[in-house]
């Protein structure tokens, strides 16, 4: 593993050293995402529950919208997604775990952002990875999904016409 990365394996939000010089773009970019994870650290109650950070519970900031209507990293690729889940921290749109390429887990594991939202129509549950199990969430920034007419799986025009035998199962 790389220096300043995190180590997917142990789901660890604690960032591993860095020995990269100040002047290197991924070092710059990795220094920023461990300053990220360390002030997004996990606070858990007795009880178990998520407390409260400036106002807000851990991994949920309600006032950031969506990167977008698609898997950011699909659409870039050429990918396609069967549903989309919303990084509840950032924003972020990435392609559920039944998806070919898993972008919202992840995005999770580079950006130790541990909860998620459902991106789709009539859809309104939150997920914790950590926790590995669903939260109570919070009213997010609109939009709360990708739109009613945006085919699933999408985008249109770059599904396989075998794309279910293409699915993660889980």
């Amino acid at each position: 593993m790389s220096p300043g990365a995190l180590d997917p394996d142990r789901h660890s939000l604690r960032p591993t050293r860095s020995r990269c010089s100040d002047r290197s773009t991924d070092c710059a970019r990795r220094k920023a995402i461990a300053e990220s994870v360390e002030s997004a650290q996990l606070d858990l109650t007795a009880a178990g529950g998520m407390k409260k950070q400036h106002g807000r519970a851990r991994g949920i900031n309600p006032a950031v919208e969506p990167t977008g209507d698609g898997c950011l990293e699909c659409l870039a690729s050429g990918g396609w997604w069967l549903h989309l889940r919303r990084c509840a921290e950032c924003g972020h749109i990435g392609c559920c775990d039944a998806s070919p390429s898993q972008h919202a887990t992840k995005h999770f594991h580079l950006s130790g952002h541990p909860v998620i939202a459902s991106f789709e129509p009539g859809e309104d549950w939150f997920y914790d990875y950590e926790k590995d199990s669903v939260i109570d969430g919070a009213e997010l920034a609109p939009p709360r999904s990708h739109p009613q007419d945006q085919p699933v799986p999408g985008p249109e025009g770059r599904v396989p016409r075998n794309w279910r035998s293409l699915l993660h199962e889980g």
